[in-house]
């Protein structure tokens, strides 16, 4: 379980490594630095295109800056054995950062074609639920279900604590409580998960547990929640998609705006 406490007005955190985060008057309150806007409180769907989309620009660009500072030194390389006159020394620095260069196009291929998975669509009444209510995830998928082998909906826990380790801040992240929602296998679909019908298209309902740690932001530590959703096709990039949410101590009434 959580190793937050569920926190009041007048108490502040402690965070796994025994700190209080002090120093941030934001954390005497329930959410901390947390924020909840009106769209969370809407009927919401979320889909997974925008963020692969995100994913993929941020990758090329790396790659570009990486590889292109990489290539001026390589270009001096290559002269260097064109003339008989190769550095040892240049070479066998340089392999490891060609290699990392290598291994980002690698992962910018894989995250393109990531970008023709099979699309799951969630469905929630809306974005933030308090400890102890109910959340309801309806989920269907815009194209091909049927190239998905397994599937996995889960709701999950996370705390995220920074730290000075040295001259460097450590930041953490540890997967505290998962929920599972749905899960789904074609190779079982005589299974209670129902195969291909809850892989297509299905709704599920679970409770948040009421001893839970709700969400909280601080300077130094972070408690979210998010849906992870996972699908894993044969001889092609899985899905593995996560969606934030927020889980107030009370009703989500109170925090609207907060």
């Amino acid at each position: 379980m959580a190793l937050f406490s569920r926190t009041s007005p007048d108490a502040m955190p402690i965070t796994k490594f025994g700190a209080r985060d002090g120093a941030d008057d934001d954390a005497r309150s329930p959410l901390g630095r947390l924020t909840i806007g009106d769209d969370a409180f809407e009927h919401t769907q979320l889909s997974p295109m925008g963020g692969r989309v995100v994913k993929l620009i941020f990758i090329i660009i790396f790659a570009v800056i990486w590889n292109g500072v990489t290539s001026v030194f390589v270009l001096q390389l290559v002269r260097g054995w064109i003339k008989g006159n190769p550095d040892w020394f240049q070479t066998v620095f340089m392999t490891p950062f060609v290699l990392i260069g290598l291994g980002v196009i690698a992962f910018g291929i894989h995250a393109f074609l990531g970008l023709f998975n099979p699309q799951p669509i969630l469905e929630l009444p809306r974005r933030v639920v308090g400890l102890g209510e109910e959340l309801s995830i309806a989920w269907r998928f815009s194209k091909n279900p049927h190239k998905v082998r397994s599937f996995l909906i889960e709701v999950l826990m996370k705390e995220s604590a920074t730290y000075q380790c040295g001259t460097d801040s450590v930041t953490e992240t540890d997967v505290m409580l998962r929920i599972e929602v749905c899960r789904a296998d074609r190779s079982d679909a005589s299974g209670a998960s129902g195969g291909d019908r809850d892989i297509a298209q299905t709704s599920a309902t679970i409770t948040i547990p009421a001893d839970a740690m709700h969400s909280f932001e601080a300077r130094c530590n972070r408690i979210h929640w998010a849906i992870r959703v996972h699908g894993e096709i044969p001889r092609w990039p899985d899905i593995n998609d996560e969606y934030d949410i927020s889980i107030t101590p009370g009703s989500p009434s109170e925090f609207r705006n907060a």
